[in-house]
């Protein structure tokens, strides 16, 4: 076999034969195989699926089929509970009894829920009825007091008491202007306090007025219940004095 010399420039450059110029169809003949090799192994994975699941169905069909001729409670098997014919997995029985306790819940909370509206009318309402006696029993006293004056004034008169008469009008005045209505007005205001974790904290504050503040205490912008939380809240108020127990 004879050698050929083969040019320099032909040495580090690759030789291009005739197949160099098929390449593009070299191209889509593997493009089309691959994708034909695809589309058969899908082909036969849905295949195979299919036998499965319409097995399966038959399988579960015959097992109900058999189970309606009677009832029967069966025991735990690897796969769940089979009672009266039907079978649970333990993964549907556990997201069934989490649903199941999720409902419990909701329906406690809404209960709860409802007894503190329920609570709060009835305080309201309870408070509204007050302040109405309170300034109805106010009105009463002020005719009553009128009345006793022109009385006293007139039996004065008969008999010449005009300065005893001066100095008792001069104290119900006085007495009379410290029950006149007042705006409210905080005399001990509350202060920070530093509570450790799970410690129970009292506070406290003085107000006065007339007729009698009704003081409410709130949590983040929400009115405090002591209903909705039984134990966790308690109010308390004495002679001016209101007190706000929360236990942890």
């Amino acid at each position: 076999m004879s050698l050929v010399a083969v040019p320099f420039y032909q040495k580090r450059h690759k030789h291009f034969d005739q197949s160099y110029r098929n390449i593009q169809t070299r191209y889509l003949l593997d493009e089309y195989s691959a994708k034909k090799k695809r589309a058969s192994a899908q082909s036969s994975l849905q295949r195979s699926v299919t036998r499965k699941s319409s097995s399966q169905r038959e399988s579960s069909r015959a097992a109900l089929g058999e189970s309606t001729l009677g009832e029967t409670t069966l025991g735990e098997t690897s796969l769940g509970d089979t009672t009266l014919g039907r079978t649970t997995c333990r993964l549907c029985a556990k997201r069934m009894s989490s649903a199941l306790e999720e409902e419990a819940q909701e329906r406690k909370r809404r209960y709860q829920s409802m007894v503190a509206a329920y609570g709060e009318a009835k305080r309201e309402r309870y408070l509204s009825e007050l302040a109405q006696l309170e300034e109805d029993v106010h009105v009463a006293r002020t005719h009553a007091r009128d009345q006793l004056d022109r009385l006293a004034l007139q039996h004065a008169g008969r008999h010449g008491l005009h300065h005893a008469v001066d100095d008792r009008l001069a104290w119900e005045r006085h007495s009379f202007e410290e029950r006149i209505s007042r705006a409210p007005e905080i005399l001990v205001r509350l202060r920070s306090h530093t509570v450790w974790e799970r410690m129970s904290v009292k506070l406290c504050f003085t107000v006065q007025g007339f007729p009698t503040p009704v003081v409410q205490w709130y949590k983040d912008g929400s009115l405090i219940c002591q209903a909705g939380e039984p134990g966790k809240y308690r109010i308390d108020s004495k002679y001016g004095v209101h007190t706000l127990e929360i236990n942890r």
